[in-house]
């Protein structure tokens, strides 16, 4: 049996999935229906999906207050095979929530193109306004100019040793490597670009770049990421939470994460004030939670070892966007990682 369904449609599989990815589905068809053994194919509205890839969603990278002065963090991480350090550097600071957002519609703008060999980007400053819904301005030219650079300007270096196989190394990488703003003097009379309308060519580091194309990276809805949660934390709990597998239980998706100071430093929080922080945690929870109807649970429980633990339970019929794309690119191309989560 086979039945396609708009995203209007009336079919009772298609108004669950609809209820738990909203915005997201443009076209849905029931290939199976039986009971024991559902299949689906979905198509995603593009215009919707922004993506992260999954390092920089998993890592400490966004702050929830940043500073501009020239900052650089050590990360550690250890596995019982696997030693390391990631070392972030920036020039002008860390990089905020809002920056994050950007990330993720640039890297949203480069899969709706579908030429997943080529790593540029290429938009507009005008298009990148209308992306946040802000009112143009030259400040706003200037703040998405500056965006743009601090992203520019962080540097990694990610180091890991490998004891089961012997062998340590040493990875240095950009989030992006190029960036271009084409924008016309206003006496210039042949000049075609507005700062408004000015063109803007990036390139996505080579290793995020290679990330990408495996398919190593989750989706998002920008108009929740962007339009319907507010606050940064609950922006960057959406982020972190929503890319976790978790293990699967008979209702769904279960991740539980306990809440030390690694979580709240991968969380951007570093306010030493531990009940301040704690409190910050339940309000953003509960903000995703009343606009996210794919979440069954999504609170802090308490933990075997007397501590806090973040517990989220996504809905069984949201467990389709857990995985990217097929990995794509090579074939037989390895899928790299920096090691830890």
């Amino acid at each position: 049996m086979s039945r396609t369904a708009d995203s209007g449609g009336p079919t009772p599989i298609g108004d669950e999935l609809r209820a738990a990815l909203p915005g997201l589905l443009a076209s849905l068809t029931v290939v199976d229906e039986r009971p024991e053994h559902v299949r689906l194919q979905l198509a995603w509205r593009d215009d919707d999906v922004v993506l992260m890839e999954n390092n920089l969603q998993r890592k400490g990278v966004w702050s929830l207050n940043p500073d501009r002065a020239p900052v650089q963090d050590v990360l550690r991480f250890e596995t019982e095979d696997v030693v390391g350090t990631l070392v972030m550097e920036s020039s002008m600071g860390r990089l905020s929530t809002t920056e994050m957002e950007l990330l993720t519609w640039i890297f949203g703008q480069w899969h709706r193109r579908e030429e997943v060999d080529e790593p540029w980007v290429r938009t507009s400053l005008r298009a990148i306004n209308e992306a946040f819904a802000t009112q143009w301005g030259g400040s706003r030219a200037q703040f998405i100019k500056e965006m743009l650079r601090r992203l520019h300007r962080v540097r990694f270096e990610a180091e890991v040793y490998d004891a089961k196989k012997g062998k340590k190394v040493t990875r240095m990488f950009n989030i992006l490597d190029y960036v271009e703003i084409s924008e016309a003097s206003p006496e210039n009379r042949l000049g075609r670009w507005t700062a408004e309308s000015a063109p803007v060519v990036l390139k996505i580091g080579e290793f995020i770049h290679q990330q990408l194309r495996l398919g190593q990276y989750h989706r998002y809805s920008w108009r929740t990421l962007r339009g319907q949660l507010k606050t940064p934390l609950a922006k960057r709990l959406f982020i972190f939470l929503d890319g976790q597998r978790g293990r699967r239980v008979r209702e769904g998706w279960l991740y539980e994460r306990r809440l030390d100071d690694r979580l709240l430093e991968t969380l951007g929080i570093r306010d030493t004030n531990r009940p301040r922080s704690i409190a910050r945690i339940r309000t953003a929870l509960a903000e995703i939670r009343a606009i996210e109807p794919r979440y069954l649970r999504l609170e802090l429980q308490p933990d075997a070892e007397g501590g806090l633990k973040v517990t989220r339970l996504k809905r069984d019929a949201a467990a389709a966007p857990e995985d990217s794309d097929a990995p794509i690119g090579r074939s037989g191309s390895p899928v790299t990682t920096l090691g830890f989560d």
